[in-house]
C-alpha cells in the first residue's frame, strides 16, 4: 500500500485508533448488536481521545487536522464489521456536526459543538419518512417559525442515534 496520502502522524494516529477501538468497542459488538442499542460511555471515551472531533476547528473542542485523519478514521471503523456501530459512529461528526459547523450561527456552534465533539452530547439524523424514504427532496416534515421558536410537524420512519441523542 502507497504512503502517498498518508504520513507517519497520519499511520500513528491509525495505531492508536486501531488499538483503541480493539480494546474499547470491539469486545461489545455482539452485545450492543444484539441490544439495538451503543451506550454511552464510548462516545464519551471517543471524545476524550479526540476521535469525535478530528476535522473541526479548535475553538470547539476540535483538533483541526487534515481530511487524511478522517479517511484513517472511516477506515478503522471499517474495520470492525459492524455497520450499527458505524452508522452511529458517524452521524455527529459528519452529520449532525458538520451541519451546525457549515450553517449554524456563532451561537449555536459554540452551544453545541464541544458537547458533542467531546462525547458528552450525542447528534441525530432524522430524515427517512413513511412515503419518502430518505429522498429528500420529497420529506414531508415541515418547520414553521411561530415567533422566536420553530414549530415542527412530520413522521420519521427512522432516527439513527434518536434514542440515545441529545
Amino acid at each position: 500500500m502507497s504512503n502517498y496520502y498518508f504520513t507517519e502522524e497520519h499511520e500513528s494516529f491509525r495505531q492508536s485508533l486501531r488499538q483503541f477501538f480493539q480494546k474499547e468497542v470491539a469486545p461489545h459488538i455482539d452485545t450492543w448488536e444484539k441490544e439495538g442499542e451503543i451506550p454511552k460511555w464510548i462516545w464519551k471515551k471517543m471524545g476524550e481521545q479526540g476521535f469525535i472531533g478530528l476535522n473541526y476547528p479548535e475553538a470547539y473542542g476540535g483538533s483541526d487536522a487534515d481530511f487524511f485523519y478522517t479517511v484513517v478514521f472511516l477506515e478503522e471503523i471499517v474495520r470492525l464489521n459492524s455497520g450499527g456501530f458505524g452508522a452511529a459512529a458517524g452521524v455527529t461528526p459528519f452529520m449532525a456536526g458538520s451541519h451546525i459547523l457549515s450553517a449554524g450561527s456563532e451561537v449555536l456552534k459554540q452551544k453545541y459543538l464541544p458537547k458533542c465533539l467531546s462525547g458528552e452530547w450525542l447528534g441525530a439524523l432524522a430524515i427517512t419518512e413513511p412515503n419518502a424514504g430518505s429522498d429528500v427532496a420529497n420529506i414531508r416534515t415541515k418547520a414553521v417559525r411561530e415567533g422566536d421558536y420553530y414549530i415542527i410537524n412530520g413522521s420519521k420512519t427512522f432516527i439513527t442515534n434518536g434514542v440515545l441523542s441529545d
